[in-house]
C-alpha cells in the first residue's frame, strides 16, 4: 500500500471493513487492525472516516479489543487519532457512555443529533 495516496488508503479500510463476506476477521482482527493502524495518523479525512467507520463496524462484535485501540489513539495525541478514535466510539456511548467519556476525559459526547452528558449518564 502506498501510504502517501489517500485513494489508497480509503480503498484499503472499506476492503477491511468487517462485513458478512469478511466475517473472518472477527475471528482474526489483528490482520485487519495492522493494515489500519498504519493509517491512523495520516491527516487526510478522506481515508480517516473509512478507519472510523471500520473500527466502528468491528467494535458491535469486539468491543473490549477497540476500547483498547481507542484509549491507544488518544494517549498517542495526535489530532488525526484522537479524531478517528472520536468517530469509533459514536456506537460504544450508546451502551456506555460514561465509559467512553472517561476514555476521552470529557463530560459530554455529541454525534449527529445526540448528546451524551455526564450527569445524565
Amino acid at each position: 500500500m502506498d501510504p502517501a495516496d489517500a485513494n489508497t488508503r480509503y480503498f484499503v479500510g472499506e476492503m477491511l471493513r468487517p462485513v458478512q463476506e469478511n466475517a473472518w476477521f472477527y475471528n482474526e482482527p489483528e490482520y485487519p487492525l495492522s493494515e489500519l493502524r498504519r493509517m491512523f495518523w495520516k491527516p487526510s479525512p478522506y481515508p480517516s472516516t473509512s478507519v472510523g467507520n471500520n473500527l466502528s463496524d468491528l467494535a458491535r462484535c469486539l468491543p473490549e479489543l477497540i476500547y483498547g485501540l481507542v484509549a491507544e489513539l488518544i494517549a498517542s495525541g495526535d489530532k488525526n487519532s484522537y479524531w478517528i478514535a472520536y468517530r469509533v466510539c459514536r456506537n460504544l456511548v450508546k451502551k456506555d457512555p460514561k465509559r467512553v467519556m472517561n476514555l476521552f476525559g470529557i463530560d459530554e459526547y455529541g454525534y449527529k443529533k445526540t448528546v451524551y452528558k455526564r450527569e445524565s449518564n
